[in-house]
C-alpha cells in the first residue's frame, strides 16, 4: 500500500517487477493507493511512535484481502521494500507446499520477534481469526498492530507459522551481505522527513541499486538531509 509521500518506493517496486519479468508472470500485484489525507488522517503523527500506533489500517486491509483470496495464498508488503531477485516464488513454495498459515519476516537476529512488513499469508479461518482478533485488541485498547501480533504468538496462536530464512528476507537490523530477495527499510521514528532520508539515504546503499533519477519525487526538506 502506498501514498503520494512514499510515491519513490511504489516506483521502485515496479522498476523491481519490470527488471524481473518473471515476477509479473508469477504474482498478480495489487498495490493498494491511499490518497493522502485519508492516510494521514488514519495515522499517528506524535513524535518517536510508529505511524501505526493506534491504527487498523494496515489490520483492515488484510482482514479485506483474506476475505477476497480465500483459499489462496498472497504476499502483503509494505511500500518500502526492495526486490533484489526474482526467486520471490522459490523463496515462498516450500512453506506452501508445508501448509504454513503465516510466514513473517524476522524482526532481528537474536529473538523470535516478527515484522509485519512483508507477509506470505494463507487466506483460511485461522488467519481471518489472527487478524481479527488483533483488530479487536487496537479497538478496545490501542496499541501497534506489530507488537499485537508478536504477543498473540507468544501467546500460543493456533495457526502454523514461521519467519522466512533471515538471509533471504532481510532489513537494515539483519542484513550480512547482498544475497537477500527482499529488503524491508525500517526507520527510527523520528519524524517523516529523517525517517525517509534514513531509508533512501543510508539504508538504499545495501541494495546497490541507484535510485537518483526518482529523486525529484523527494521534496527539499528530505533532500536536505543527504547534504
Amino acid at each position: 500500500m502506498w501514498t503520494p509521500k512514499y510515491e519513490i518506493f511504489h516506483r521502485l517496486i515496479q522498476e523491481s517487477m519490470d527488471r524481473f519479468p518473471r515476477l509479473r508472470a508469477d504474482f498478480c500485484d495489487r498495490p493498494i493507493f491511499f490518497e493522502q489525507a485519508l492516510f494521514n488522517k488514519k495515522l499517528s503523527t506524535e513524535a518517536s511512535v510508529h505511524s501505526f500506533m493506534n491504527s487498523n489500517l494496515k489490520v483492515d486491509l488484510i482482514i479485506q484481502c483474506i476475505e477476497q483470496n480465500w483459499g489462496k495464498y498472497f504476499i502483503f508488503s509494505d511500500a518500502d521494500i526492495f526486490i533484489r531477485s526474482a526467486k520471490v516464488k522459490e523463496m515462498c513454495a516450500p512453506f506452501m507446499e508445508l501448509s504454513y498459515d503465516s510466514v513473517f519476516m524476522a524482526e532481528n537476529s537474536y529473538d523470535s520477534e516478527v515484522n509485519i512488513g512483508f507477509i506470505l499469508t494463507r487466506a483460511n479461518k485461522a488467519t481471518l481469526a489472527l487478524w481479527k482478533d488483533i483488530q479487536a485488541r487496537i479497538n478496545q485498547n490501542g496499541g501497534h498492530d506489530q507488537s499485537i501480533m508478536n504477543n498473540i504468538l507468544r501467546e500460543g496462536w493456533s495457526g502454523k507459522w514461521c519467519t522466512f530464512d533471515i538471509d533471504d528476507v532481510v532489513s537494515n537490523k539483519t542484513y550480512r551481505d547482498d544475497k537477500f530477495i527482499i529488503f524491508q527499510f525500517l526507520s527510527s521514528c523520528n519524524g517523516y522527513e529523517s525517517d525517509m532520508a534514513e531509508k533512501l539515504f543510508s539504508q538504499y546503499k545495501f541494495t546497490n541499486y541507484d535510485i537518483s533519477h526518482l529523486y525529484y519525487l523527494l521534496d527539499d526538506k528530505i533532500l536536505n538531509f543527504k547534504g
